[in-house]
């Protein structure tokens, strides 16, 4: 059996304990409760934090040489050596990184997206900058390095913020669409299909935004814009009308100053749902989709210290998505553990290491099992990394990475009742209810062959680097 499978099935309450290379402190972390399913359960293990750009509130995640492996890439503010750059880190393997190498860009840059612009080469950047008030664009020169940058001016009053890339128009070309601070509106730059973008198309938002995600609420294949708008605590929904065109916003009114926000199935009912950090009460919000696109009054739930960034994803394999919450103040993040039907668990924190957190996103870093977590970090020159221990394969009761008549053989030796005490549930009970039978067979059964090494990969070429979901959809 594998270190991960036998730790994760050593009962319902999992413990990692791992240390951090730059605080060189041991840090325990636990995983989140017991469940109806032996293999739902969070399990988070903490790397050491990998060096990036310095004060980089967001990170992008993308395979920029084409290996099969996910890199990093964070801006790096001025008066820091290299400053006024955007930093690459590489993936050597196993989640381990190469030093940074650095490319110019503008003036005090702040949001990184990444996606494949121009259909050729791979993954590329695009890096806001808010000095220089403009878009840099970085073109992949085929090997993971790239092109020197393409600037995109706008105007005197816009202060271009967070930027996330997204086919808005439906040319299967990735546009990008950036948060304007000052100016309250949200501006799209449309993507000639070459790499080169046109614009902007300003979009009126509420007052001062700060984070914005794309998804799809309507479920009519034209993706949406939701806008954390600060100063009065509202959301901002902009329904995209077809190719491109929005309607004016319409806004929800969401915890204290919200500043991330993510769209998902948070009740797995097939409708995108939002979760929003509200920094002013420590909470994150879940606003269920009613249908149509309309949401229902926020559920608030308590979170670390001055959250900034939301994500969401499966960390567990139960179907279910867990919110993630980086908590600024309290250098950690939070997990919430999805319950059904739009419930979660009270959250559990766990440490980031140097910095204040500011934005966190999920895809498979180390290449095995499920999705890990990336931390930005303001204030310091570090992401921070946690790979996702959770049993992915289940049903492989010998751990040889394979479900097959090993496995089949294991439930029939132990049919029956699981021994007490149970919970922590018997081997052979793949599906935790303390009793091996027809359902562990019929689980068995259903996942027969080879265990898979990692998740799905999404094409570049319709990846949005800050994801729920690896990078296939946008979190903040």
């Amino acid at each position: 059996m594998s270190p991960r499978a036998a730790n994760q099935r050593a009962g319902g309450i999992v413990s990692r304990c791992s240390v951090n290379a730059f605080t060189g402190a041991a840090i325990i972390f636990l995983g989140i409760g017991f469940s109806s399913n032996l293999h739902a359960q969070v399990c988070l293990e903490s790397q050491p934090q990998v060096p990036a750009g310095y004060d980089a509130e967001f990170v992008a995640a993308c395979d920029f040489n084409g290996d099969g492996l996910i890199d990093l890439a964070s801006p790096a503010i001025p008066f820091i050596d290299p400053g006024n750059t955007v930093l690459v880190m590489m993936n050597t393997g196993e989640g381990t990184f190469a030093e940074p190498v650095s490319y110019h860009v503008g003036l005090n840059p702040r949001g990184v997206t990444c996606g494949d612009f121009d259909g050729r080469n791979g993954p590329d950047l695009a890096v806001t900058q808010q000095e220089s008030l403009g878009l840099s664009v970085l073109l992949n020169a085929g090997d993971g390095t790239f092109l020197p940058r393409v600037t995109y001016a706008h105007g005197t009053d816009s202060n271009p913020f967070q930027i996330v890339a997204t086919d808005v128009d439906g040319d299967e070309d990735l546009d990008l669409v950036m948060v304007m601070e000052i100016s309250d509106d949200v501006a799209i730059m449309t993507n000639s299909g070459e790499g080169t973008f046109s614009g902007p198309t300003e979009l009126a938002v509420d007052s001062l935004p700060k984070r914005v995600t794309v998804c799809d609420l309507h479920n009519d294949g034209d993706p949406d814009l939701i806008v954390s708008c600060h100063l009065f605590s509202r959301v901002s929904v902009l329904e995209n009308l077809g190719a491109g065109n929005y309607a004016p916003f319409v806004t929800y009114p969401v915890g204290v100053h919200p500043r991330g926000l993510v769209c998902c199935d948070l009740d797995n009912d097939g409708d995108k749902d939002l979760a929003v950090a509200a920094s002013g009460t420590d909470t994150v919000g879940i606003l269920l989709n009613t249908g149509e696109g309309h949401f229902a009054a926020p559920v608030s739930s308590p979170v670390g210290l001055l959250p900034y960034g939301v994500a969401c994803e499966d960390l567990d394999d139960d179907g279910l998505v867990e919110v993630i919450v980086a908590n600024k103040a309290s250098s950690t993040i939070s997990v919430l553990r999805n319950l059904g039907g739009g419930a979660f668990s009270p959250h559990a924190q766990f440490p980031t290491g140097f910095g204040f957190p500011g934005q966190v996103i999920t895809t498979n870093i180390d290449g095995v099992g499920g999705p890990d977590i990336v931390v930005a970090n303001e204030g310091t020159a570090f992401v921070s990394l946690f790979f996702n221990c959770a049993d992915f394969c289940s049903a492989d009761i010998g751990g040889d990475g394979e479900v097959g008549i090993e496995d089949f053989l294991a439930i029939l030796g132990n049919w029956g009742p699981c021994p007490d005490p149970c919970p922590p549930a018997c081997a052979a009970d793949v599906t935790g209810d303390c009793e091996v039978g027809i359902e562990d067979f019929l689980v068995v059964l259903g996942a027969w062959g080879p265990c898979p090494d990692a998740l799905p990969a999404v094409p570049a070429r319709h990846r949005a680097a800050v994801g729920a979901r690896s990078p296939s959809s946008t979190s903040g």
